[in-house]
């Protein structure tokens, strides 16, 4: 079904400018969070949140990780959330997932991480 069904090219417009506002909008948001964590509870659009932009509130602010969806996380994310946060490893629900190449660049980053991975695991993916 066509989603601009029964939209006039006015109607279209408005809608897209909408949705551009809203991204923006929430854009916003993360950046002020970001860097002013204290209006985080000022804010309503938790949900509307991405997984990307909750590892980039996160890698800011560690507090944040009490309130987003981690589990929802691609391994990818938790890459780049692990090389800046790496005291959340024991989050972690997708470590076994993490491909050799990966791991090893985040180990070089956050040595100690190394132990998280068994050999057994390692030797699976080589």
């Amino acid at each position: 079904m066509d989603k601009y069904a029964g939209l006039n090219n006015a109607d279209i417009d408005s809608l897209e400018q909408c949705l551009k506002k809203e991204a923006e909008c929430r854009d916003l948001w993360i950046r002020a969070i970001r860097f002013t964590p204290q209006l985080a509870a000022h804010c309503r659009r938790w949900s509307e949140f991405t997984t990307l932009e909750w590892v980039r509130l996160i890698t800011d602010n560690i507090q944040f990780a009490g309130i987003a969806p981690l589990h929802k996380f691609s391994y990818i994310e938790w890459c780049f959330l692990l090389e800046e946060q790496p005291s959340l490893i024991d989050r972690c629900p997708v470590i076994d997932k993490i491909p050799e190449m990966l791991w090893g660049e985040l180990v070089k980053k956050q040595p100690h991480l190394k132990k998280y991975r068994t050999n057994s695991q390692t030797e699976k993916q080589q």
